[in-house]
C-alpha cells in the first residue's frame, strides 16, 4: 500500500509544483485558448480528469485521477488506486491540495483520520538530483484525441544514477494546445522536463516542435512496465473556496 501512496505522490507532488509555481501571482482566470471547444458545462473553473493504467511482470495497477483548478491557480488533485498489490481494492482517496501563492508547498489531506500534513517541496535538490536523463524527441505528426487538435512525438530518454542504475524508455506523448487550461499553468507545463520522463532540454525540444499545452495521452514503454495516461474528461467548472482549503475540523500531523 505505502508503495503505491508513494508512485502516486511523487507524480502529484511534481504537478502540483508546476501548477502552483506563478511566482505568487494571480492567474486572473485567463485561459490559453479563447474558447471552450473540446470542454462541457461553464464556469471560470476548470475540472480534469484522466486514466493512468500500468502493467508490468510484477504489478497491474489502475488510476482515476481528477484535478480540480480554480481560476486563480489554487489546485486540488485525488487519486483512486486499484492495484494487483492491493487484491484488485480501491484504495482510499490520496487527496493533495496546492495554493497558488505558495508555490514550494502542498497539503496531504486524510480524511480517514481528519488530518493534514504540510510538505515543503525543495527545488533545489529536484533540480540537482543525481539522477541523469539523455533523452531527445521526434515528431511523428498530427493527430485527433477527444475532439482535440494534438501533436504526436515521440522520446527516447536514457535514466541513469551513476553504476547504480541504468534504464532505456520509450515515451509516446500527445499534447494540444486546444484544451482549456489557465495561461499561468499552460507555461510552467511547456517549460517541466516530463516529471521525470524526460530532460528540461527535450521539454523545449517538444515545444518548438509544436508538441505543447495539456497532455491528452502519454504512453511510456520501459524493461519494467507498460503506462498509458489518457485523459478522458474536461469540464468547466465554479467550485466552492473550500474545496481548496483544509477541512474544518482536520488536525495538523506533524
Amino acid at each position: 500500500m505505502k508503495f503505491l501512496q508513494t508512485i502516486t505522490y511523487l507524480m502529484l507532488s511534481t504537478f502540483m509544483l508546476v501548477s502552483c509555481n506563478n511566482n505568487g501571482g494571480s492567474s486572473n482566470g485567463s485561459a490559453s485558448t479563447s474558447s471552450s471547444s473540446g470542454a462541457s458545462g461553464s464556469g471560470n473553473d476548470y475540472y480534469y480528469e484522466s486514466t493512468v493504467t500500468t502493467t508490468g511482470k510484477d504489478l497491474n495497477m489502475s488510476e482515476v485521477v481528477k484535478m480540480y483548478v480554480s481560476a486563480k491557480g489554487d489546485m486540488r488533485t485525488e487519486a483512486d488506486v486499484r492495484s494487483s498489490m492491493n487484491g484488485n481494492k480501491v484504495t482510499a482517496p490520496i487527496i493533495m491540495i496546492g495554493k497558488a501563492d505558495k508555490p514550494t508547498e502542498s497539503i496531504d489531506i486524510d480524511d480517514s483520520a481528519k488530518s493534514y500534513t504540510i510538505n515543503q517541496i525543495d527545488t533545489g535538490k529536484i533540480e540537482n538530483s543525481e539522477m541523469k536523463i539523455n533523452s531527445t524527441a521526434t515528431k511523428i505528426g498530427n493527430e485527433t484525441i477527444m475532439g482535440f487538435n494534438c501533436v504526436h512525438a515521440r522520446v527516447i530518454a536514457n535514466h541513469s544514477m551513476g553504476k547504480f542504475y541504468n534504464s532505456s524508455d520509450t515515451v509516446d506523448i500527445w499534447k494540444s494546445n486546444d484544451v482549456p487550461i489557465l495561461a499561468s499553468l499552460k507555461n510552467k507545463l511547456d517549460k517541466m522536463g516530463g516529471t521525470g520522463l524526460y530532460s528540461a532540454e527535450t521539454a523545449q525540444q517538444l515545444k518548438d516542435m509544436g508538441c505543447s499545452g495539456m497532455t491528452v495521452k502519454m504512453t511510456s514503454n520501459s524493461a519494467g512496465a507498460h503506462v498509458i495516461d489518457q485523459l478522458t474528461k474536461v469540464e468547466r467548472k465554479d467550485f466552492p473556496a473550500s474545496l481548496f482549503e483544509i477541512p474544518a475540523g482536520y488536525k495538523q500531523d506533524k
